[in-house]
């Protein structure tokens, strides 16, 4: 081990292709030249993404997927059944669902059992405090919903990402980002997959999204 680290050590020292003189404190690379030259004029030209509106987010987490990740049979039966449980039933993409440009669609679908969010109230005496509102009330609107979830009541209780009710999905403060146009990403990747969504899909946790104002430039 200490050969190894003396050869490459002295590699990095003597080689005329890797360049360290741009090392910050915050994010960097070791590049060759060519890349680093290359780099430079871009951030030099254009602008940095923390200069635009733009929110970069994780996926869902939803801490149980054999009961919120269901396939197509599975959403059809629901959905034939009641027909309002669509609102809440969306298409959903994992990292590995995830190609250049295009998404490979694998049939999954979430059911985004939202949890919904703290809005500031005010009582007689002026004194703030926080209410819920929006929250998805499985048991009482969408009993063929409950019912598919209750299979798997004994992990969802006890599951760590879950929301108010053992059938909501964890505090999400960006849901709506979703159902709006974004740029969908894995968290994992070697081939840069970029998409540009406009039809509402979910991700998990292995991927990130991407929302804000200029997404297609």
């Amino acid at each position: 081990q200490t050969a190894l680290l003396k050869n490459h050590t002295n590699y990095i020292a003597s080689s005329e292709f890797i360049n360290l003189s741009n090392l910050n404190t915050s994010s960097w690379t070791i590049n060759d030249n060519d890349s680093n030259v290359i780099i430079d004029q871009v951030v030099q030209q254009g602008r940095c993404l923390n200069e635009w509106d733009l929110r970069i987010n994780i996926g869902i987490l939803n801490g149980l997927n054999e009961a919120f990740v269901i396939d197509e049979n599975t959403k059809n039966e629901i959905i034939e059944a009641e027909p309002k449980a669509s609102e809440i039933i969306y298409p959903m993409l994992r990292g590995r669902d995830m190609k250049r440009y295009y998404p490979n669609f694998s049939n999954l679908y979430l059911i985004n059992t939202y949890n919904g969010e703290l809005v500031d109230k005010k009582d007689s005496n002026g004194k703030t405090y926080k209410v819920r509102i929006n929250r998805v009330d499985v048991v009482k609107d969408y009993p063929e919903v409950y019912s598919h979830l209750k299979k798997f009541e004994e992990k969802a209780r006890i599951r760590f990402n879950q929301g108010d009710h053992w059938t909501n999905l964890r505090n999400c403060a960006y849901n709506d980002d979703f159902l709006r146009p974004k740029i969908i990403y894995p968290s994992i990747t070697k081939d840069l997959p970029f998409i540009y969504d406009e039809n509402c899909f979910f991700t998990n946790d292995k991927s990130f999204i991407m929302s804000g104002e200029k997404l297609k430039y």
